[in-house]
């Protein structure tokens, strides 16, 4: 008999090398190819000029031609360069350019000659010419000087972007003159962070040479138009101020050793960036910089929180971007509440009363990005992070449970330990192109994550005794392979292809034993995924339309507890088509298509914990569900005194997650989440805001939601039909030069879900405000808040008070402010829960009475 051998292929393997094998050859080809490369600039602002054409010509015969990236910068390949070209540059509202070759005088550096800075001159603009002008594309920038300007150190960036035409919304993003900011820079790169607004009330105005806003309808990324057009703030410096240390320290003293600690110190020296930010408090704010904000949530104010931050950013060589960050935070929680809730289908009562004592510590994203540019056209991007968290928690629960056959007592106490670990990696290509546009990415990213449950529950009822020792382990490792091109087709539109491949495999362990030496089998539990997509992007864009259209088709194979499942094959499809009739009116719609993948908690019973009402379990044959969603936006702006938003949405789910009950008199009901068949929902918006100079402003949200919960209860399928409707007025008046100012804000809820037969209503009101009087350079703030719910159980009111003094003090660069939280510790939070077969009303106990006072100081050197 002949030996056979058996040749095995590692597809994981060879995909990694062909991989590896790609970007070593990009690389060897872009550092040996000789190539030429330069920038365009505007003669007279010295900024980059993007999208500036360049054409090589050898008398009329053009050799090449090249469109200049973001940055100003091209590349041209030696090979049509000679001594009898000619380059001739334009750009729009540009004068052309024509300079012989013979004129230039070559640098060298690392293989690449540079050809310098080309500097072309722009055209006087005409603004009634270029409201007709009938080329769409465009860029223009406003550059806003600044140098002659005179300001005290104590006026801050912040404080003059009103001035100029920026403003921050109350979603915290900055707007210039009632349109979205995309972006916002510092001497053309990041500033301790992308798009970090919160920097700007701490550095000094007088450091600023121009403010340079551009608004341009060119993509960046793929050189094609777009039908909104996008603005980015540049922050220019003077030269003497490339060098500085900011930040600002706050510190309060207050009843029951209620205390808070923050500070955030800045440096910078031209590209070098360097950051740490800390607190530490005990009034339940997790992330706090500068003065404590008063509030009212569920959560409460009995913890404890600390939180360190550190951040790193270097440009070095020119080549390479540096990025570090770690962050490592701790909350103790202490933590009551009250729960009653109503079984329909059993006619059971349960009240459980929680006491809980939660320790939490996370060692959040410790990350290392280094971006490497190998020429102008191809770039290499590393990223790796570590998060950790650890959570421990101590509850004692107090069960009373009645129904029609019994009523048990029970006091349950538990021992919960957590925890869960990633470590993972991402590798990015990009290779660029001499034709704008045209881009070629390859990425891989390998992930690790370990997640590990400990608990510990003691539960002594009226005739037995018993403990439960448990614990859960999962791992989850896998790696992904996606490469994509993209090709612009013209200056309207662009073609992307992309490929996708990725394997991941979760293993799951459960031991649980009981104090009678009983031990429960142990769970072992093994799915390995593989998913393979392919799919194109294609983008049109018309005069007044734009049409977007993603289409991914996407196999998925499973294997569990090393038995094949069928292949599942499904479409991630997104069509969105947006009109833009004027600069004032414009909507979308859109269509997708999407699977949802189940995550950990739902394919295992890693979280699951011991209960006496019910407990939920994991599902490791559990298929993603299906969503289809059809969506209507309408925007409507007259400059920045009115907007109006209306948008409808429809949601249709096929395979939807959901729960498969088991419910039985004086038994712990039994809850698997499953694939529960399909269900509707859906939503309709309105939202309008008018703003009045010098008085204030009015808001008015009007929101309705309709929702299908489908589920199986003892094996048969019901559904919960719910529909909410909430209305919220908020407005803001000035009275005597805003010495006086009111802010009330009226919210009203109407929740109504049928469950078979039942029908259950629910009903919400609450009303805020916050008075502001300015008296003798003092500012005092009073604060009510009224609560009222109606509907499953008794009618609750609560209210509260609280109020807040401060002042401007030492050139108003410190403030000293006083705090008082829920002045007659009235304040008692409940909130009414909806479910397949039950109701539930939830209150929580967990608020106190608090006096505090402090000090808020900004810190730098810039003078």
């Amino acid at each position: 008999m002949k030996k056979v051998t058996v040749l095995t292929f590692n597809y994981k393997k060879a995909l990694t090398l062909l991989f590896l094998l790609f970007i070593t050859l990009s690389i060897s080809k872009a550092q040996q190819n000789p190539n030429l490369a330069g920038k365009v600039i505007d003669f007279e602002t010295r900024n980059k000029v993007p999208n500036a054409v360049l054409e090589v010509y050898q008398g009329k015969n053009l050799l090449f031609s090249v469109i200049t990236n973001l940055d100003g910068s091209f590349v041209i390949p030696s090979k049509f360069w000679n001594e009898n070209s000619m380059l001739k540059v334009t750009g729009i509202n540009y004068y052309d350019l024509i300079i012989p070759v013979k004129d230039f005088k070559f640098n060298k550096e690392e293989g690449v000659r540079l050809l310098g800075d080309i500097e072309i001159k722009p055209k006087p603009i005409n603004l009634k010419e270029v409201l007709v002008k009938a080329r769409k594309r465009y860029r223009d920038t406003t550059v806003i000087p600044m140098s002659d300007q005179v300001f005290e150190r104590s006026v801050m960036i912040d404080d003059i972007f009103a001035q100029k035409g920026l403003y921050k919304g109350s979603n915290g993003q900055l707007y210039y003159k009632g349109k979205l900011v995309s972006e916002i820079v510092v001497n053309g790169s990041e500033f301790f962070g992308k798009n970090n607004l919160k920097v700007y009330d701490k550095i000094p105005a007088l450091i600023l040479d121009n403010i340079e806003v551009t608004e341009t309808n060119i993509d960046s990324i793929t050189n094609t138009t777009l039908l909104s057009p996008e603005i980015k703030v540049n922050l220019k410096i003077k030269e003497k101020y490339n060098k500085g240390k900011f930040g600002s320290i706050t510190n309060g003293l207050g009843t029951k050793k209620r205390h808070m600690y923050n500070f955030d110190i800045y440096t910078y020296r031209k590209q070098q960036q360097i950051s740490l930010v800390g607190s530490a408090n005990n009034i339940g704010i997790q992330e706090s910089l500068g003065e404590p904000t008063l509030g009212f949530s569920a959560g409460g104010n009995n913890s404890t929180n600390k939180y360190l931050l550190f951040t790193y950013r270097n440009v070095l060589s020119k080549k390479i971007d540096v990025n570090f960050q770690s962050k490592v935070s701790q909350e103790n929680r202490d933590f009551f509440y009250e729960s009653e809730r109503t079984e329909k289908i059993i006619n059971q009562v349960s009240t459980t009363r929680s006491s809980s004592l939660n320790k939490l510590l996370k060692i959040d994203n410790i990350e290392l990005k280094l971006n490497y540019r190998l020429d102008s056209l191809n770039s290499i991007l590393y990223s790796t992070n570590f998060n950790y968290s650890n959570n421990n928690l101590f509850d004692s629960l107090s069960y009373y449970i009645q129904s029609v056959q019994s009523t048990k007592q029970s006091l349950v106490l538990k021992e919960r330990d957590s925890y869960n670990r990633l470590i993972s990696s991402h590798l990015v290509f990009n290779k660029r192109f001499y034709k704008a546009g045209r881009l070629l990415q390859a990425t891989f990213d390998n992930d690790l994550i370990h997640y590990g449950v400990g608990e510990v529950s003691s539960n002594s009822e009226t005739q037995n005794n018993s403990l439960i020792n448990g614990s859960n382990y999962a791992e989850k490792k896998g790696y992904s392979i996606v490469s994509s091109f993209t090709e612009p087709l013209n200056e309207d539109s662009f073609m992307k292809f992309n490929g996708f491949y990725k394997k991941d495999v979760l293993y799951y362990s459960s031991n649980t034993g009981t104090s009678s030496n009983s031990q429960i089998p142990t769970t072992i539990q093994r799915l390995t995924n593989n998913y393979l997509q392919l799919g194109f992007d294609l983008q049109k864009t018309f005069h007044k339309t734009s049409f977007d259209g993603i289409v991914n088709a996407i196999s998925l194979s499973r294997n569990i507890n090393y038995q094949n499942r069928p292949r599942l094959l499904n479409l991630d499809i997104n069509l969105k088509f947006d009109y833009r009739k004027n600069s004032n009116r414009n909507f979308s719609l859109l269509y997708n298509l999407k699977p949802n993948y189940p995550n950990i908690n739902q394919l295992t019973n890693i979280n699951t914990s011991y209960d006496l009402i019910s407990r939920i379990s994991g599902n490791i044959e559990l298929k993603p569900e299906s969503q289809h969603r059809l969506s209507f936006n309408y925007n409507y702006s007259k400059s920045d005194s009115l907007k109006i938003s209306f948008s409808t949405e429809i949601n249709y789910y096929t395979s939807r997650f959901g729960f498969n009950s088991i419910i039985m008199p004086n038994e712990v009901q039994r809850i698997i989440i499953d694939n529960v068949g399909h269900a509707k929902a859906g939503n309709i918006m309105m939202l309008v805001v008018k703003t009045f100079p010098k008085i204030g402003s009015f808001n008015y949200n009007i929101n309705f939601n309709y929702n299908e919960l489908p589920n199986v209860v003892n094996m048969a399928r019901q559904q919960t039909n719910g529909a909410t409707l909430t209305q919220t007025i908020s407005t803001t008046r000035s009275i005597k030069s805003n010495k006086f100012i009111v802010s009330p804000s009226l919210t009203f809820a109407y929740s109504r879900y049928i469950y078979n037969n039942s029908v259950q209503s629910s009903v919400n009101f609450s009303y805020s405000d916050k008075y502001s009087i300015n008296l003798a350079n003092f500012e005092v703030g009073i604060f009510p808040f009224v609560n009222v719910i109606g509907g499953i159980s008794n009618k609750n009111l609560t209210w509260a008070v609280s109020s807040e003094i401060r002042k401007k003090i030492l050139k108003k660069y410190g403030v000293v402010w006083f705090k008082a939280n829920d002045i007659f510790n009235s304040f008692n939070y409940q909130f009414n829960n909806f479910g397949p077969s039950f109701t539930q009303t939830v209150r929580y106990s967990n608020l106190s009475t608090y006096f505090l006072l402090g000090l808020s100081y900004k810190l730098n050197n810039i003078k």
